[in-house]
């Protein structure tokens, strides 16, 4: 049986609202964000990089993580995680926003503080974290 010649080509990759006006400016924090993904991953190969490639394009979006993902919810991304990144996940205790649990973290390396207070528990910007 042979593929009619439109199931046969590659399908294009959809350019996402961020990328259309973002002109390769966040190119170094999508690289970061896959590195830090990539150390966290739970089966390291092909499919994990893929996954860790959209989280963190998806991450520059201006919606919640999971939507700019196409998910239904915040529960399917917190699944996701768990899958394939369960390190990482683990590291999320109070189940923080994966956005800023990943910039936090990213920051941390760096030793650069982005927190208003030592603990989250004391900051005035917690709703702003956490669900």
């Amino acid at each position: 049986m042979t593929l009619p010649a439109q199931a046969r080509e590659p399908l294009s990759q959809p350019v996402l609202s961020w990328q259309a006006d973002a002109g390769g400016q966040h190119d170094d924090e999508i690289e970061d964000l896959v590195a830090l993904l990539m150390e966290h991953a739970t089966y390291p190969g092909v499919l994990s990089r893929h996954l860790a490639r959209a989280l963190a394009e998806a991450s520059m979006g201006s919606n919640h993580l999971w939507e700019d993902l196409g998910l239904v919810n915040r529960v399917q991304l917190n699944e996701l995680m768990q899958e394939h990144f369960t390190s990482l996940r683990v590291l999320n205790v109070n189940n923080m926003r994966w956005k800023k649990f990943f910039y936090r973290m990213l920051c941390e390396r760096a030793d650069i503080l982005i927190c208003k207070s030592p603990h989250c528990e004391q900051c005035e910007d917690q709703p702003q974290c956490f669900e």
